[in-house]
């Protein structure tokens, strides 16, 4: 008897750890879910109106404001596909939640200055720094990726994606919005900086990491070989080559969107909401949601 209860009260234990083990990972990837629904609504908030910054800034031709419009959308991304292995080592070594801070400070403090402009140069520049200190959503994805279960990978990473994908939904709608609403074209790098800095408050307090650091290699070995495995993977390559087109039939036309409505229903009041609209459109349609296990 003295034995059966040492074996019950032993059993009552592990449950309660188990239960209590399992309340940080929900609370973590609930809290990524809303934060990453932020950041990525505040950044997209800029998508619309980039373009019709541009002639504020003292590009005047039509087929200027095209050309810069197509190179400070691609600048960012162009720099973080260089500078995102760096800081994959790091977040292995430190952690991926001080990666997380260190992109929401920087892409803020970033935002701001953009707002803060005189040519587009300063534009260009700050477009280009933020894609070094870039890499928020892949990070976000590797903490939570970290923190679930294994059988519970698939359900939080479909609401992780849900969060960006309804972000970039609502962004350029606030953003075109308010633009119009406030008369100028800098307030939403204001607003966007605001909201990101926010978030990062959000992230400190709200996020929790159960965090155990990485075996690491050599770095430039460890990119190369990973490099290697993908184009000697038959499943890998195909798939990459596929979300490269994908993403490069999209990108494509988001940096003249907003010149395309401009040019069919002219200078309207509303300009910016109508092409904050525009862009929402891809992203309605590419929404989806995750069906929860039960």
């Amino acid at each position: 008897m003295p034995q059966e209860r040492v074996n019950a009260t032993t059993e009552e234990n592990t449950a309660g750890t188990d239960t209590s083990a399992a309340v940080p990972w929900q609370r973590t990837l609930w809290a990524m879910v809303g934060i990453q629904f932020v950041m990525t609504a505040a950044f997209s908030m800029l998508s619309p109106i980039m373009p019709l910054f541009l002639p504020v800034l003292g590009v005047s031709s039509a087929g200027a404001v095209a050309l810069w419009a197509g190179i400070l959308a691609g600048t960012t991304s162009l720099v973080a596909a260089f500078a995102s292995p760096l800081w994959g080592r790091l977040a292995d070594r430190h952690g991926r939640k001080l990666m997380l801070l260190r992109s929401s400070i920087a892409v803020g403090v970033f935002a701001a200055l953009m707002g803060a402009a005189t040519n587009v140069w300063q534009v260009f520049a700050c477009r280009a720094l933020m894609g070094v200190f870039a890499g928020f959503s892949s990070t976000a994805i590797a903490l939570v990726a970290s923190q679930v279960p294994e059988e519970r990978l698939g359900y939080a990473l479909g609401w992780l994606s849900t969060g960006q994908l309804v972000g970039s939904l609502v962004g350029p709608l606030i953003g075109g919005a308010l633009a119009d609403a406030t008369g100028s074209y800098r307030i939403p790098f204001y607003c966007t900086a605001a909201t990101i800095l926010v978030s990062t408050a959000f992230v400190w307090f709200g996020v929790r990491e159960r965090f155990v650091p990485v075996a690491q290699g050599r770095g430039g070995r460890a990119l190369l070989s990973s490099l290697i495995a993908v184009a000697r993977s038959p499943g890998l390559l195909p798939l990459f080559f596929v979300l490269l087109m994908a993403q490069f039939g999209v990108r494509t036309v988001q940096p003249v969107v907003t010149l395309f409505v401009q040019e069919l229903v002219g200078d309207r009041p509303d300009l910016a909401t109508l092409s904050g609209i525009a862009f929402s459109i891809t992203a309605c349609q590419c929404r989806c949601r995750p069906i929860p296990r039960q």
